[in-house]
């Protein structure tokens, strides 16, 4: 009676796994390219699922390896590539606030680490120049609002940090960590905050370049905006603020108050303009 139990339990896993792929079939498209498609059916919570044991710090799940081959072509399009489109067909109709998304990577600790506990990443890129080149980014992000289209928000980039447990020694939402141990660049920046808009009659200006924000009444915000203290080493090694001298915000020459200052820098406290008065 066992061996047939066993049968019947491995022929309704093979019919199980027939009812799955039977709407899929691999095909080459004019290229040459090898194409997974879905042919009919209806949808599942996955198209191909890899569940492998992953043992060892070199072992792979996944693993591609591309060569760029041919001098006079580069590989811009990506070694991997991910597109997800919501076709004029399937237009929302309702919305329950969760958003279409294309990739989600997600790391779960689930045990008890105890002395050396370890660390984790969900994502980790690296850019890196063995050689000779123009330029290099680690990553680039874009999001973009075509001239037809209409939305209520638009965001380049949001990083969320939620802490329920306990954080012993650091926590911070982001870090910027530049070592520059090479020949002195022409211009260097650990942060760079642009307005390239080219029309002056759309939206010339942004309201600020960093906005700090408390969004509730239980939390006490920031002790301070800026904090350039230095734990052990002074960081700031010529001046604190460098401002244009425009005449109108800053100046490096005139007097607002009589006092004999030899500029002043515009301050709004509230709604009130105010200004610093600065001397030599």
């Amino acid at each position: 009676m066992g061996i047939f139990k066993r049968t019947f339990i491995r022929v309704r896993k093979l019919r199980q796994a027939y009812n799955s792929l039977k709407y899929w079939e691999w095909t080459l498209d004019s290229t040459g390219a090898m194409i997974l498609a879905q042919t009919g059916g209806t949808s599942t919570d996955f198209g191909l699922k890899i569940v492998p044991t992953v043992v060892g710090q070199y072992v792979k799940a996944v693993y591609i390896d591309a060569d760029v081959g041919s001098a006079l072509v580069v590989s811009g399009q990506g070694v991997f590539r991910v597109d997800l489109d919501r076709p004029v067909t399937t237009p929302l109709t309702a919305w329950d606030g969760n958003p279409d998304t294309v990739s989600w990577f997600m790391y779960n600790n689930r045990g008890a680490n105890t002395t050396a506990r370890g660390g984790a990443r969900a994502i980790y890129a690296q850019s890196r120049n063995r050689l000779s080149m123009s330029w290099m980014r680690g990553i680039d992000l874009n999001v973009r609002c075509d001239d037809v289209g209409t939305m209520n928000e638009l965001w380049g980039y949001m990083v969320r940090m939620e802490i329920y447990g306990t954080v012993s020694d650091l926590v911070i939402g982001m870090d910027i960590n530049m070592s520059q141990e090479g020949a002195k660049a022409t211009e260097e920046y650990g942060l760079r905050i642009r307005n390239s808009n080219a029309s002056a009659t759309a939206n010339p200006y942004n309201d600020a370049a960093i906005k700090i924000q408390r969004d509730h009444v239980n939390n006490t915000g920031f002790n301070y905006a800026i904090d350039a203290l230095g734990a052990t080493y002074n960081p700031i090694r010529t001046a604190f603020i460098r401002a244009h001298d425009d005449g109108t915000v800053c100046a490096d020459t005139g007097d607002k108050t009589g006092g004999g200052a030899n500029g002043w820098i515009t301050v709004v406290v509230g709604t009130a303009t105010r200004y610093i008065q600065l001397y030599a």
